[in-house]
């Protein structure tokens, strides 16, 4: 199995109109953090792809394949450096690559509200 080569991306969607805009956050994720999902997130496999819904933010989001993935494996807290090992055995994309995409992704996420960072 391959990773795309954009990487793993976190689309969202909202509706500008009734969303309030919040300032810019960026929570820090790193290999020795943990990360789980927030309790009780509201997530639908749509076509074999995980969507998110913020109902705070009045926001969707879509994970795409490697990143629904990802989003299966935070259902119980998992140490960030041990989730990118068990990608790196799985995926054909160099170690650093699988680093740099998925602590972003994590950080979005985090930002979002969507995980809890431990």
């Amino acid at each position: 199995m391959q990773a795309p080569k954009n990487g793993i991306t976190l689309e969202i969607a909202s509706n500008e109109l009734l969303s309030p805009k919040s300032p810019l956050r960026m929570t820090q994720v790193s290999l020795a953090s943990t990360v789980c999902h927030t309790e009780n997130p509201v997530a639908a496999d749509v076509a074999g792809e995980t969507v998110l819904m913020s109902l705070e933010r009045n926001r969707c989001y879509g994970l795409g394949t490697i990143g629904s993935e990802i989003w299966k494996r935070l259902q119980l807290p998992v140490r960030v450096g041990d989730l990118i090992e068990n990608l790196t055995e799985e995926y054909d994309a160099s170690k650093e690559t699988i680093e740099r995409d998925v602590l972003e992704l994590l950080t979005q996420l985090a930002d979002e509200g969507l995980i809890r960072v431990e």
